[in-house]
Parts: structure tokens; sequence; C-alpha cells
């Protein structure tokens, strides 16, 4: 029995991980990033970044503590699918949020996706972005094409 006990314990005790990694391109050809890693769907979120790279290849990066983030969830229907959301208030003041339900571009690169002109956009998908340090909250950046690649290892 207790050889039993072991071997559930060595199989199962892997916890699960999820990655979810969004991006959104500005008229001017910046694109901002926001990547999140949390412990899976039922798992707790444990910080993240953004990226902002501006066209003049100037690039604003700031963390995302795993305390700034309010809510998140992340699931995939198939590995075609996802649905990935979250509230964050980076240091507690500064919005960052996410609503994506559609294509899963894992194993694309999210840059290319955004520039690809035979893309078909999904409507209803929206990020919104702080600005960085040196911003107040209000100045952000706002999207309505996103794309996301979201990978949950369970």
């Amino acid at each position: 029995m207790n050889k039993i006990i072991i071997l559930l314990a060595l199989i199962s005790g892997s916890p699960a991980y999820a990655h979810v990694d969004c991006a959104g391109e500005l008229n001017a050809g910046s694109i901002i990033h926001l990547s999140l890693a949390t412990g899976g769907p039922m798992g707790a979120a444990l910080g993240g970044y953004v990226s902002i790279k501006t066209s003049e290849r100037a690039t604003t990066l700031y963390a995302i503590k795993a305390g700034d983030i309010g809510q998140y969830f992340e699931d995939a229907e198939d590995q075609a699918v996802t649905w990935v959301g979250s509230q964050i208030f980076v240091d507690g003041v500064n919005p960052v949020n996410i609503k994506y339900r559609g294509i899963n571009y894992l194993q694309r690169d999210l840059t290319e996706v955004l520039r690809d002109k035979t893309r078909v956009k999904q409507v209803g998908n929206t990020m919104r972005v702080w600005k960085g340090p040196g911003y107040k909250p209000e100045e952000q950046y706002a999207f309505r094409d996103v794309v996301c690649a979201s990978f949950i290892d369970q």
C-alpha cells in the first residue's frame, strides 16, 4: 500500500503550469507584448511582464508581480483555440487587462502574425496596457486587434 501511495504521489506531484503571451500593434508600428505565467487553470498567478517595442527600436519593459494579478483565466478548447483573460493592477494602481478568445498562435511569432496581411482579424478581443513607469495610470494603450499564444501543461 505504501508503494502505491508513493507512486501516485510521484506521478501526480508535478504542478500544472501555463504561459500566456498576447500582442497588439499600434498604428505607428510599435508592438506591445503581455506575458504571464501561472500555475495553470486552477493554480496561482506567478507574474509576468509587459514589453513595449517602439518602431524606433526603443524598448520599455516592466514587471508584473504575482500580487498585481487580481484575476486571470486561461483555457484551451483544443490546441487551436484558446481563452485568455486577466485583470491586473501593476503596483496596485496601473491597469493592464486582456480579454481574448480565438486562434491559439502557439509556435508562431506574434509580431509576424499581427503583420500578416492575409490574417482574418478576430472581433471581440481587447487588450489595455498601462504605458509604464513615468506615466499616469490613465495613460494606456488600447487594442481591439489582439493575438495570443497559450500553453497549458497539465
